[in-house]
């Protein structure tokens, strides 16, 4: 089987996929943060309004970075590097050759991500997909030819 992609990444496209890939991060960020917070108030025996205050701020900023700075820094780069915004052509077929080592690919409702070890991602969209076509064996066709050839075995689905 054959599958054809084409379709041009808007700014909302690439922002979500640098807010999804990074979501996990963000999470073990936060968490860190606060368990430190909280060793490091714990042993020197500081106030605990002192720690809420900490963490409320530790938090803001968090929030400030995940929805104010990235967007600006993403939106940036999507209006300084033209071939993020480029028409894409992909196909997929059962002969598939995978020219470089992927590092994991993330599966979501309507995109697949497959990331190289550099840390490049292709987006491949459900919209993009040629008529005719089931998203869904899609998705199994990666599974099936994508997937066993993941560098990192820990990180296949």
């Amino acid at each position: 089987m054959n599958y054809i992609f084409s379709g041009k990444p808007t700014f909302e496209d690439y922002l979500k996929m640098v807010q999804r890939l990074s979501n996990r991060t963000i999470f073990l960020f936060l968490i860190g943060g606060l368990i430190i917070g909280e060793v490091v108030f714990t042993f020197f025996k500081w106030s605990e309004l002192l720690l809420i205050i900490f963490a409320i701020f530790y938090v803001l900023i968090i929030v400030l970075n995940h929805f104010v700075i990235v967007p600006y820094r993403i939106r940036k780069k999507y209006k300084e590097n033209n071939s993020i915004s480029q028409k894409r052509y992909f196909s997929f077929g059962d002969d598939i050759e995978i020219e470089f080592p992927i590092y994991k690919v993330v599966y979501y409702d309507d995109a697949v991500y497959i990331i190289s070890k550099n840390n490049q991602a292709m987006m491949v969209k459900r919209e993009w997909l040629e008529s005719g076509k089931s998203w869904e064996d899609f998705i199994q066709f990666i599974d099936d030819k994508v997937v066993p050839k993941i560098t990192p075995k820990l990180y296949r689905r």
